[in-house]
């Protein structure tokens, strides 16, 4: 009888969880970059995409992750980019698990856990964070390989992954906060040899983020982000639910009281590196997976003897198998047909993604040519209306939050004063050029239209979105 490996078992048992379409609404903008760059042969710097803030010099840290995504997407559409997605993860557990080879069956649930608590980052399929998840990872391995083994070849691979990561998201910043964490430990582990070495590799790896097409300029936008109140603005940057805040709150305080209680030597650095990643992941969803990255390096590190005996007991074998099977039959009859259906039909990704697409009324705009270049559309739809209708230009779109203007007004709180038809919104509207508007169906803006007379004219309604065009 031929027996399985347990961590080919494992890994089998993530495919179902992982195969998502993606559906991030920001996913058309990206394409766009990744297109102008394979056309042109140069990075798109300047904002061409949209008509309010033309020309707004955008220093992002996108890049390669963009190009990458448009190359994918050429030779292979969704399907191709739901492939990838599903790699990615996959990657990330079998990284984790060559980390700490002698706790699969812990790596397994702890990894479970992190992607439950982190459903709301993950749900939405490839995106440029999903690669920050990754190459934290492979942060980690490395980093860990050189205090437990002293391999020297991953001095060399470290800046070459910051190179890469820097270039694919701004999340490379987090790397920086492993290379602390690392540099205490072996600072209290008294090896002050791989300390001086981990600190002279972390100058590298930061020198090297500088090599990308905006230089430091990436290092004021990631600061721009930070202090921009943008859980007023983005639905990712506002706090997790109660029931995820409670997970991480009893999860990191437990692990905290265990570690203080134990004879691990690192413990009161790794409470305190762990406490910050708990506030942070209490601040905002985007943060929960490196939270629960952290959280999992934390307990496989200081816990070791322990995991061991843990491992070895029947009981935790029999449970580790029974999930896995769980986690492998759910989403073949839940999120696996959606999925499907998404990636290979054109209205399921329409209709059945995060949120419903205008795909009729943009069949219509393409059929009738509707003059002028400016449209006002809603913020979610703006990418999508930048990869499907690139003729024409729109007013915002999810790269925009955290941009100035002259007003120091985020141009998403510009675009809710007109989409909520408060005071002013037609001479906005005049004063930014809008030539017409594609609206989502029953927004505060189509009611006023609908009811009051104005110097908008419907051509076209149907269930999700309505257009206007200026009365002659």
């Amino acid at each position: 009888m031929i027996k399985i490996p347990l961590k080919f078992i494992l890994t089998l048992s993530l495919i179902p969880i992982f195969f998502i379409a993606p559906i991030d609404s920001d996913l058309g903008w990206h394409l766009r970059y990744g297109n102008y760059f394979l056309e042109n042969g140069k990075f798109l710097k300047e904002n061409i995409l949209t008509y309010f803030l033309s020309g707004y010099s955008w220093p992002n840290s996108y890049s390669f992750y963009q190009i990458t995504t448009a190359i994918l997407y050429k030779i292979g559409n969704l399907q191709l980019l739901t492939l990838n997605y599903l790699l990615v993860m996959l990657l990330s557990f079998y990284l984790l698990d060559r980390t700490y080879p002698k706790s699969t069956k812990t790596n397994y649930l702890l990894f479970l856990f992190g992607i439950i608590t982190s459903w709301q980052v993950f749900n939405l399929g490839l995106r440029a964070q999903v690669y920050s998840f990754l190459f934290f990872i492979i942060t980690n391995f490395c980093l860990n390989k050189i205090i437990e083994r002293k391999e020297k070849r991953h001095f060399f691979i470290l800046p070459l992954i910051f190179l890469v990561w820097t270039n694919f998201h701004g999340g490379f910043i987090l790397g920086f906060a492993l290379f602390l964490y690392y540099i205490i430990k072996s600072t209290t582990d008294k090896k002050w040899g791989t300390a001086i070495s981990i600190s002279l590799v972390f100058l590298a790896s930061l020198s090297i983020t500088l090599i990308n097409p905006y230089g430091i300029k990436i290092y004021a936008e990631i600061i721009r982000h930070i202090t921009t109140p943008l859980r007023l603005l983005i639905v990712e940057w506002t706090p997790p639910p109660f029931y995820i805040k409670l997970a991480i709150l009893t999860s990191s305080i437990c692990s905290i009281l265990v570690l203080l209680l134990s004879k691990a030597r690192n413990k009161i650095p790794n409470s305190m590196f762990l406490l910050v990643f708990m506030l942070s992941a209490i601040e905002a969803k985007r943060n929960v997976p490196f939270w629960s990255l952290f959280l999992t390096i934390t307990i496989l590190d200081s816990l070791q003897e322990k995991i061991k005996a843990i491992e070895k007991n029947r009981i935790m074998t029999k449970f580790v198998y029974i999930t896995s099977l769980a986690v492998f039959i759910f989403p073949l009859f839940t999120s696996l047909p959606k999925n499907v259906s998404i990636i290979y039909d054109q209205d399921s990704f329409c209709n059945q993604g995060l949120l419903p697409y205008p795909c009729k009324a943009v069949e219509f705009i393409k059929k009738e040519k509707i003059d002028g270049k400016n449209v006002f559309s809603s913020y979610e739809w703006g990418g999508f209306l930048e990869w499907q209708l690139p003729e024409y230009k729109f007013f915002v779109d999810g790269r925009m939050p955290a941009w100035e203007t002259k007003n120091k007004e985020s141009p998403y709180t510009t675009y809710l004063k007109i989409i909520q038809a408060q005071e002013g919104w037609n001479k906005k509207l005049e004063e930014y050029e809008t030539d017409w508007l594609l609206l989502p169906a029953n927004t505060f803006l189509d009611l006023y239209l609908q009811e009051q007379n104005s110097n908008w004219k419907e051509i076209y309604r149907d269930k999700i979105s309505a257009i206007y065009i200026k009365k002659e």
